[in-house]
């Protein structure tokens, strides 16, 4: 059915009228105009009365009176009674309708969940309490009816959902099927359709909370979580930086007094040596004590690097370190020396600090050893085990002196 609002336009625009519109059927076959100007359309599927200023169609069909829904000819005599021919004989309609039978509201009967049924009133409602559906719920289904005292069978159902779609949408013939938007409150909508009749609309209102991970408090306590891991990574990086400082400023007064001491025994035995009067075995002694302290201020300055050295900061670098001081210590002397560590994990972190005392211990150590104990063999073992570092130096010398007895000091 084509509509030209314009026929005196230089360029006349059909519109096309289909079941879009409301039509029955796009099978057009008659059309008749009333005396209050309602254009009347004889299709294959009946009668449609089109008003043409608001677009309204009243549909008739076979449960209306009407001969046959298969209609081929329409006309209108002089009293005003349209006349419709169809397959199966000669309907007379008076144009004069009787006023719609209102519609009654859709009447719920069963609401289920996720496949799981909801109790409900035994002879249906039209009125729904909130429903307060669990965490991650995505499938709703109504079940429902409605009492219709009209002629005909042009009955639809409609739904939607309030806020978020104001589209009416054709629902199933008693029974709906919803894919529910995600978490949030909202509220379902379902009305009956006659003739473009709607009735008052039934309601179902429902709130699905969001999951924990996306409510205020959640989102609060990780935001407090984010800033007091924040805090305390700040402190703890504070706290390293204050503990390196304070190795650094030891290191630094130790390595003051170490150096300054061997460069000041230096620079003395340098002067002494100089004498004229010395005999030449003298100055020779002389010069190789000049050499000790040498070395033994390159060693000094060689331990406060590596000290300070983060890549020594393991199990492995510091029994490295212990074992060649063994060495340098002893072997000079003839005195054997043997290294043992177990089966410790070398890759245990030990931190500057601690390599650093625990250097310290067993360099003075093994001077003591080598110095009073006059020893033929030094044995060092390490072990580390549940967090616990142990350390023992043996030697096979004098040992100590047997106390003294009677008085006195």
């Amino acid at each position: 059915l084509g509509r030209l609002d314009d026929p005196g336009a230089e360029h006349p625009s059909f519109a096309r009228l289909t079941t879009r519109q409301g039509l029955a059927s796009d099978g057009v076959f008659a059309l008749v105009e009333d005396g209050e100007g309602h254009i009347w359309v004889g299709t294959q599927l009946g009668v449609d009365r089109l008003e043409p200023n608001s677009g309204e169609v009243v549909h008739l069909s076979g449960a209306d009176g009407l001969s046959s829904n298969s209609v081929q000819a329409a006309a209108r005599d002089g009293e005003g009674n349209l006349w419709f021919a169809t397959l199966a004989g000669v309907s007379r309609l008076s144009p004069r309708l009787p006023p719609p039978v209102p519609l009654r509201p859709p009447r719920l009967t069963a609401i289920s969940v996720d496949g799981v049924p909801l109790p409900f009133p035994e002879m249906g409602t039209t009125a729904v309490k909130p429903l307060h559906l669990p965490v991650g719920t995505r499938h709703l289904r109504l079940a429902f009816t409605t009492v219709d005292l009209a002629r005909g069978e042009n009955l639809r159902f409609q739904y939607r959902l309030a806020g978020e779609d104001s589209t009416w949408q054709t629902a199933g013939d008693g029974e709906l099927s919803l894919v529910l938007p995600g978490a949030g409150a909202g509220t379902l909508q379902l009305r009956a359709v006659r003739d473009g009749q709607a009735s008052p609309v039934a309601l179902v209102p429902f709130e699905i909370p969001p999951p924990v991970w996306r409510r205020w408090w959640f989102l609060t306590l990780l935001v407090g979580l984010v800033v007091g891991g924040a805090v305390l990574a700040h402190r703890a990086r504070i706290a390293s930086l204050q503990r390196v400082a304070r190795l650094r400023d030891r290191i630094a007064a130790d390595l003051h007094d170490e150096l300054g001491l061997l460069c000041s025994r230096i620079a003395l035995l340098a002067g002494v040596s100089r004498t004229a009067e010395l005999e030449p075995e003298q100055r020779e002694a002389y010069l190789e004590e000049i050499a000790a302290a040498a070395r033994e201020l390159l060693d000094t300055s060689a331990n406060v690097v590596w000290a300070v050295d983060p890549a020594g900061d393991t199990l492995d670098a510091l029994l490295g370190r212990l074992r060649r001081l063994g060495h340098d210590v002893f072997e000079r002397d003839g005195i054997a020396f043997s290294f043992s560590a177990g089966e410790a994990d070398g890759r245990l972190a030990v931190d500057g600090q601690l390599r650093r005392e625990v250097f310290l211990v067993v360099k003075e150590a093994f001077h003591n050893a080598r110095r009073h104990a006059r020893p033929h063999r030094v044995d060092l073992s390490v072990s580390a085990e549940g967090g616990r570092l142990e350390v023992a130096i043996t030697d096979d010398g004098v040992g100590l002196p047997a106390p003294a007895t009677g008085v006195g000091e």
